[in-house]
């Protein structure tokens, strides 16, 4: 009787260790996941740096692009008003047209490609959102991992009490 006590003691001392065991297994996986999240966290918050800055510059080349296309039309408008003045006050005039739209031309490639890669940075700050998103899920769920072992240990530990007093008073009441 008490070699069975024993045995049905022992295996709950296992179990419960086993319990423990799983329990430490998923307190690491929570912190790995916690520290997941952060770097996450912290790579978001760099891409969206990054976009905030690309956004500033294509403001500021979207303002330059606009005081081109105004000293375009300036020019324009100086080269209609002149066309009686002599060929090389014309051909002066072109000239600087000629800058100004090449000027205009490199702004709007350069507004175009800082637009493009201003596209790709919210595309890596969605991703890397989505990334925290789901790591935090995973630290949520590992959470309620924990808190159900640990539920389990205690509820295997008061049982394995239980049986321990209901063994010693067997064994006292078979001794007496």
């Amino acid at each position: 009787m008490t070699t069975q006590a024993t045995q049905n003691e022992s295996d709950h001392k296992k179990s419960t260790s086993q319990l423990r065991e799983e329990i430490d297994r998923l307190h690491g996986q929570l912190s790995g996941t916690k520290a997941q999240l952060q770097r996450e966290t912290e790579r978001a918050s760099k891409l969206e740096q990054a976009g905030t800055e690309k956004a500033t510059k294509l403001e500021a080349a979207e303002k330059a692009r606009e005081k081109l296309q105004a000293e375009l039309k300036t020019k324009s408008e100086l080269l209609s008003a002149s066309e009686t003045a002599k060929a090389s006050q014309r051909r002066d005039l072109e000239g600087h047209l000629a800058s100004a739209r090449e000027a205009l031309k490199e702004r709007a490639d350069d507004a175009e490609k800082l637009r493009g890669k201003l596209e790709e940075s919210q595309a890596r700050v969605a991703e890397a959102k989505k990334a925290g998103a789901q790591a935090e899920s995973s630290a949520r769920e590992a959470g309620k991992q924990v808190a159900e072992m640990k539920e389990r240990a205690k509820r295997a530990e008061e049982e394995t009490k239980k049986k321990a007093r209901l063994t010693r008073t067997i064994f006292i009441s078979c001794v007496l």
